[in-house]
């Protein structure tokens, strides 16, 4: 591949990056967005229906991140 026929390849190539490249980072927010909203949720879920009463309890957030990360697994399981 050599001459016109490479660079025009190459030409293409690079269009369809320029094109695709915006379109993928934009799935990556959306997922990203979906995935903490629905962590949120669980979060949000935990915390109202917690064994712990609600007045006594601290909030999750509030808690040891590595706790927190211990009980993000146990509820996405």
């Amino acid at each position: 591949m050599t001459g016109e026929a490479g660079i025009c390849l190459l030409l293409q190539i690079e269009s369809f990056d320029d094109d695709l490249v915006p379109q993928a980072s934009r799935a990556v927010n959306i997922s990203l967005t979906l995935r903490n909203w629905l962590i949120d949720c669980y979060i949000e879920e935990y915390e109202r229906s917690g064994i712990d009463s609600p007045d006594s309890r601290p909030l999750i957030v509030q808690e040891d991140p590595q706790k927190l990360y211990i009980t993000l697994q146990a509820i996405l399981q």
